[in-house]
Order: structure tokens, then C-alpha cells, then sequence
């Protein structure tokens, strides 16, 4: 390697190390990118000095709870401020009840000041205070900060003014004592908002502070028997909920995917969202989610969701989710068809992996009204599109069993010559 030039070098340096975003709206540390760049460093002399020039392969604070290796830890982020000067940096920091209060103070501490170069953060914290200083929350001072996602219990939670900042996720309880609730910050650029907060005050001031300007918005706490005042959302284009009694308060004419957990679903005007195209269901789906949600007639892509399986731009939240045969029964017998513009089926894994007969009975059953072949169909029924895609897991894929893999192979096959 020693002929290679340094030009060369250093996009090898970026490839391996090179800033690259947290994901969103949930990141997991990352122990081969935290030591990719101190296992360049250690290649060669020339290539040590190179990697203390460079630095942008120095961007990534991650720090995660349940680590032994703490004393490691405080040492990299002593070369990691020495180097990065002025370069905005992706942090990651969770504490946990195992770590001393002088560890999480020289960690946290030490992240704050480099506030100012945050690009984006993801915070675990456990103090009741409001994790961010008083000073930063002045509106006089701006920080870069791009995504932020944090969870922990505070008396108060007031956010830095971040006019770039276009992804945010909150997942915070509330001390009892916790003062009212401050009027949120303003977020000019936000567009994905994700919030799992204990008390509806805080969920409602802020989906109704940022309504207008969001594109995403997830809420994933259950209502408890309070509904707030309707809260317009003009450019909302997808909505994630854990309980469908949300939908009763937002009005959000130009949503395209809806996804809804079945486990708290009751009646709403499905009439208000003739757009959605896109449906994503966890919880226990049995046929009462078909009942409920027959008269969603735009609906292409059906997606049954899987642990980290309900997205917010990529982003994953846990779920979990299971599927009785009767749903898929209900879809398949049903007269006229359910979503006749079905025509896609997302399936992750859950376990023992979803009723895989009745499944295929009804894409068999749907493909026979959309071919002409069903004798009982009436004339006057809207010929339903052809279910011709199916989307396994990879999980689903390994664990699903050979007789399962060949028959739907055959009807897939079917399906396409049917197109």
C-alpha cells in the first residue's frame, strides 16, 4: 500500500469512516464504526498521520449503555474532540442505572460543548432535569443540529432553537411535579415528527405547534379516554398510530400510508382519507380490522408489520404483531372484493410466521375474480387488480417453510401471466 497515493487514501478512509447520518428515528451503536478510524490510524505510521489530518473520519460520538469498556470509551473521546475540530459530528449516548454519575457527567458534559456541531444526536438520558442547558435554549442561539431523537423522564423538556433540524422523536415521561407545559420550540425545517409522550397536554401542543409544516407524523401512545381538538395537518402524507382514536382529532386530507395498530382500532370516518394508498397493520389483525377498514377503496400496498417494521423515513419503532387466519378468510370471501386495488403484500416475521394457507387462498381467490374466472362474480363489481407481489422478511424468508416457498412461486407465476 505504500505506492498508493493519499488522494486514494482518503476516500478508503471515507468509505470505511466517513460521516454518515444516524439512523432514524432509532440508532444502535455502532462498535465497527466507532474503531474504524483508530484502525486506520494503526496500519502505518504514514497512514497514522494521514487519519490526524482527516477530520471527517472522526465525526461518530457513539457511546452506549451496558458497557464494560468505559475507561476505552473516556480515551476515544479525548482523541475524538482533539481531532474533529471543527466538523459537525453524529452523537449517540445512552446511560443506564449501572453507569457512576462521574462517567455520565465527563461523557455528557464533554458532548455538550460540542453542541454546536451537532448534525444529529441520539440521547438515552436518566435525569429529571431538562437534558439540555439553559443557555442553549435561548432563541438567540442556533444550533446546526439536523435529526434529534431522546428519551428519558424530566421535569421539563425544552428543545434548542434548530431552524435545520427536520427529524424529531421524543420518547419522555414526565416528572409528577412537572411544571405546565412550555410552548415548544420553533422548528422551522421540521417534517417528521415521532413522539411517544406520557401526557396528552404535551401531545397535542406539539403536533398542533408543527402541524402545518409536517409530512410524517407518528404518535405511539395509546389515548386514555381524553380526545384533544382537531389538529389540521394539510401536508401530512403518512401517519403512524397506536391508537386509532387519534384520526378523530387529525385532519390530514392528503395522507397517502396509514399505519395503525388493530389492537385499539375503532370506528372513524374512513371517508375522510380517500388517499391512502399505502396500509400498515400491527397488533393482533383479525377479520374486525377488515370490517373497520373496507372502505379504504385506494388502498395498493397492505403491509403487516413486524418488530421495526413500522417506518418513519427508514426509521424502525419495536411492534409487535400477529394475524389469525380470518383475516386473510374475510379478504378472500368477501362480495364485492375488499381493496380491489390491491396489489402488493408486505409480510415480516412474527414467530411462526403468518397462516400461510389462508393467505394463499385468498390471493388465489383474488386472482380469479381479477382473471374473469369466478363463475359468482356479479357484472356490476369492479374487476379487482392483480395480486401479483408479495414481500417476505429476511427472516420470513429463512424460517418460511419449502411447501409454502413453492406454492406461492406458483401463484406469483400465475399471477404475472394473468398480466
Amino acid at each position: 500500500m505504500a505506492s498508493v497515493p493519499d488522494d486514494v487514501l482518503l476516500l478508503i478512509f471515507e468509505a470505511m469512516s466517513g460521516p454518515v447520518m444516524l439512523s432514524w428515528p432509532r440508532a444502535e451503536y455502532d462498535h465497527k464504526r466507532a474503531v474504524a478510524p483508530f484502525a486506520l490510524a494503526a496500519v502505518s505510521r504514514r497512514w497514522r498521520a494521514l487519519a490526524r489530518t482527516t477530520p471527517t473520519i472522526w465525526t461518530y460520538f457513539g457511546f452506549p449503555a451496558n458497557s464494560a469498556l468505559r475507561a476505552s470509551h473516556l480515551a476515544r473521546l479525548k482523541v475524538l474532540v482533539s481531532l474533529v475540530k471543527h466538523h459537525k459530528i453524529d452523537v449517540l449516548f445512552g446511560c443506564d442505572a449501572t453507569m457512576t454519575r462521574p462517567y455520565i457527567t465527563n461523557i455528557y458534559n464533554t458532548l455538550t460543548q460540542l453542541v454546536f456541531q451537532w448534525r444529529s444526536a441520539n440521547l438515552i438520558l436518566d435525569s429529571t432535569r431538562n437534558p439540555f442547558p439553559a443557555d442553549l435554549t435561548s432563541p438567540t442561539k442556533e444550533l446546526y443540529l439536523e435529526q434529534l431523537t431522546i428519551s428519558g423522564t424530566f421535569q421539563q423538556l425544552r428543545l434548542p432553537s434548530a431552524p435545520f433540524m427536520k427529524k424529531l422523536h421524543l420518547q419522555c415521561n414526565f416528572a409528577d411535579s412537572q411544571p405546565a407545559p412550555a410552548a415548544p420550540t420553533p422548528l422551522p425545517s421540521l417534517r417528521y415528527f415521532a413522539c411517544l409522550l406520557e401526557k396528552h397536554t404535551e401531545i397535542e401542543l406539539m403536533c398542533g405547534s408543527y402541524a402545518l409544516q409536517l409530512t410524517e407524523l407518528c404518535i405511539l401512545f395509546p389515548m386514555r379516554g381524553r380526545t384533544f381538538g382537531p389538529i389540521h395537518c394539510p401536508n401530512v402524507t403518512t401517519l403512524i398510530l397506536e391508537d386509532s382514536r387519534y384520526l378523530e382529532c387529525i385532519h390530514a386530507p392528503n395522507l397517502q400510508s396509514l399505519s395503525i395498530s388493530t389492537g385499539n382500532l375503532s370506528g372513524f370516518d374512513t371517508a375522510e382519507f380517500p388517499n391512502v394508498s399505502h396500509l400498515t397493520l400491527f397488533g393482533d389483525v383479525g377479520h374486525g380490522a377488515v370490517d373497520m377498514l373496507q372502505n379504504l377503496r385506494s388502498i395498493v400496498r397492505l403491509s403487516l408489520a413486524t418488530p421495526d417494521a413500522v417506518n418513519v423515513n427508514g426509521g424502525g419503532y419495536p411492534t409487535t404483531y400477529s394475524v389469525t387466519e380470518g383475516f386473510f378468510d374475510q379478504l378472500a370471501t368477501r362480495r364485492p372484493p375488499i381493496w380491489p386495488a390491491l396489489g402488493s403484500i408486505h409480510l415480516g416475521y412474527f414467530g411462526k410466521g403468518p397462516p400461510f394457507q389462508s393467505l394463499f387462498n385468498f390471493m388465489e381467490s383474488r386472482n380469479a375474480l381479477a382473471a374473469g374466472e369466478d363463475k359468482h362474480a356479479e357484472v356490476n363489481w369492479d374487476r379487482p387488480s392483480v395480486l401479483k407481489n408479495v414481500v417476505l422478511s429476511p427472516e420470513l424468508k429463512i424460517t418460511m417453510p419449502r411447501w409454502a416457498r413453492t406454492r406461492l412461486a406458483h401463484i406469483l407465476k400465475a399471477a404475472h401471466t394473468i398480466c
